[in-house]
């Protein structure tokens, strides 16, 4: 799962560490290279992140759930992502 942490309807905690790789200053003097590892864990309190033609429903309301059980869509209390990047700036 990939989600914007801006598109997110509620919060979005975030840690991150980052290594930087010797050596790019060989190939640039501006050259930046680094590997990050990262957690993120979302938490939402409305249906529909993400989706800005989908009206937001509270997730914590048991009728507004009901009608997005009747719709054939489930919510997403929390979720959980772990990410490694490798990132070359030159």
């Amino acid at each position: 799962m990939y989600a914007s942490k801006l598109a997110a309807r509620g919060d979005v905690w975030e840690i991150y560490s980052i290594w930087n790789i010797p050596g790019g200053e060989k190939i640039s003097r501006y050259a930046n290279t680094f590997i990050r590892l990262g957690w993120q864990h979302y938490t939402y309190d409305y249906t529909g992140s993400g989706d800005w033609n989908m009206l937001p429903l509270d997730i914590n309301s048991a009728a507004e759930m009901q009608m997005l059980q009747m719709m054939g869509m489930d919510s997403i209390k929390d979720a959980n992502q772990v990410y490694l990047t490798f990132e070359a700036y030159f």
